[in-house]
């Protein structure tokens, strides 16, 4: 049996293009504000590619010491405001010991020519951002959307098998990248006057602070994430197999038995205007539709930053909780994503 069935969430930073900061991220979707602009980057059809970043006045210097590292642009970009919301969820925090980090970084595209991330990504975040962090027990998720959830799910059997009380949920990605938008181009996923069925990419950074259930100053003050539900779609977008909505379906299933049959009054999701993804979103609250409430919201704060990847798990999580907490929305809640090869995952969160 389980030691945890949930875990706090006691603490998030963040960084979108909306927004500097966590409460500023969470006050421009709610108000429904984009930052949707024109970049220097062209289409095949020589036009400006839409595209929602981060203003480079938000972001730090990079660190002088990794200067003569070699780093490509986009991971030098994603150090950066690594840099930024790692800084907020640690803030007025003083652990004695480092925390491991559960860290979701981008998938490998299918005919991309660059792997997305070094392997050394959480060591250079340390050096980059000046906080040190528990490299020997950290991880990286290579799974696009999706890997906040399997690295939360990572987070759950690592504080079970420790007995550690805390550990650190993050989230990276960029789409600032011209061999990657190249390929989405080629692919027609990239939103055009002449490609209605395609997403803006964004970029985005979050990180949680998770604490185990034996930290009870924070009951009833925090909202808490239940044990993801995760799951792998046979016919994803780059296989060959028939799409049968069954991956998302499962993840909604596993995540939602969670806590035990509890209706849902809202859904986080990742969906980023994609057909794709709005039809896996109906088939799977169709299919589990005793467990969320026939009036429940679904949001999908993509039309306000762009699609963010393999930040969507904790940026979803921790917008989900700030609602919650601050009584926007009321609990429990069901946060999702869908990664663009097989990786599905979602959770619940309450308070």
């Amino acid at each position: 049996m389980s030691l945890y069935t949930k875990l706090y969430i006691a603490n998030t930073g963040m960084i979108t293009a909306i927004g500097a900061n966590t409460e500023m991220t969470l006050d421009a979707t709610r108000a429904g504000i984009n930052r949707y602009k024109e970049s220097i980057v062209h289409n095949k059809q020589y036009k400006p590619i839409n595209l929602a970043l981060i203003p480079e006045s938000a972001l730090p210097e990079f660190n002088e010491g990794l200067e003569n590292k070699g780093l490509p642009t986009r991971q030098r970009r994603m150090l950066k405001m690594s840099e930024v919301a790692l800084t907020e969820c640690l803030a007025n925090t003083n652990f004695k010991s480092p925390l491991p980090l559960f860290l979701a970084v981008p998938e490998v595209i299918p005919n991309s020519i660059n792997k997305p991330m070094s392997n050394k990504f959480i060591d250079q975040l340390s050096i980059q951002a000046g906080i040190e962090i528990d490299i020997a027990n950290s991880r990286m998720f290579e799974l696009g959307r999706a890997g906040g959830f399997h690295a939360l799910d990572y987070a759950f059997k690592y504080l079970e098998h420790t007995k550690q009380d805390y550990a650190l949920l993050g989230g990276i990605d960029s789409y600032l990248d011209l061999a990657l938008l190249s390929t989405l181009d080629k692919d027609q996923r990239i939103r055009a006057d002449e490609v209605m069925d395609g997403f803006i990419g964004g970029e985005a950074a979050c990180f949680i602070l998770l604490a185990s259930e034996r930290i009870k100053e924070l009951a009833g003050k925090n909202a808490y994430v239940f044990k993801p539900g995760l799951a792998d779609e046979e016919g994803h977008r780059y296989s060959d197999n028939i799409y049968k909505g069954d991956g998302l379906d499962n993840a909604f299933k596993n995540a939602l038995q969670q806590a035990d049959g509890i209706t849902v009054n809202a859904i986080f999701s990742s969906l980023n205007g994609e057909s794709l993804s709005i039809k896996e979103c109906s088939v799977a609250s169709m299919r589990n539709k005793n467990l969320i409430d026939e009036n429940a919201l679904t949001e999908h704060p993509a039309d306000c930053f762009g699609d963010v990847g393999a930040a969507f798990g904790p940026l979803l999580l921790a917008l989900t909780s700030l609602n919650i907490k601050k009584g926007h929305i009321q609990a429990p809640c069901l946060a999702y994503s869908s990664s663009d090869t097989s990786y599905r995952g979602a959770a619940q969160v309450s308070i």
